[in-house]
């Protein structure tokens, strides 16, 4: 678990439970340093904001897409910064591996049959009996 939430339940406990910062802290498992830790650095809210508008608009753009986008509105960013606060909002698109492409072979159109032995089928067949020694068939059809 991150640092975020553990310092809600750190919160909850010293609140609703009349617990000391240390003994919470213990329960816990976060370091007091962590609990108390403020962060300098930049939210960079405006680009949150921007990026959230355009993955909204649209749907099917991936971090690079909207990084372009982001560029052309005169966003200063780095493709690494721009990676993780994409998925720290929650914007990762669902990985869908590609489909494999079959070659479109057409079949030709089986000739009508007149007479035995021009058209064959096989197929094999297999079955298990109740001794539970198992068997295969191979069956033709004229």
């Amino acid at each position: 678990m991150k640092a975020a939430p553990r310092r809600a339940i750190v919160d909850y406990l010293k609140n609703c439970h009349v617990a000391s910062e240390r003994r919470a802290c213990h329960l816990v498992g976060i370091a007091r340093r962590v609990y108390s830790y403020q962060s300098c650095k930049d939210p960079q809210t405006a680009l949150r904001l921007r990026m959230k508008e355009l993955a909204m608009a649209r749907m099917r753009y991936g971090y690079r897409k909207i990084g372009t986008l982001l560029k052309r509105e005169g966003f200063p960013h780095s493709m690494g910064m721009l990676y993780r606060v994409y998925r720290e909002e929650g914007l990762s698109l669902r990985y869908r591996p590609g489909r494999r492409s079959r070659a479109q072979v057409t079949r030709p159109q089986r000739k009508p049959v007149s007479r035995p032995d021009q058209a064959w089928s096989l197929d094999f067949l297999a079955d298990q009996l109740s001794n539970g020694n198992r068997f295969r068939c191979l069956t033709i059809v004229d």
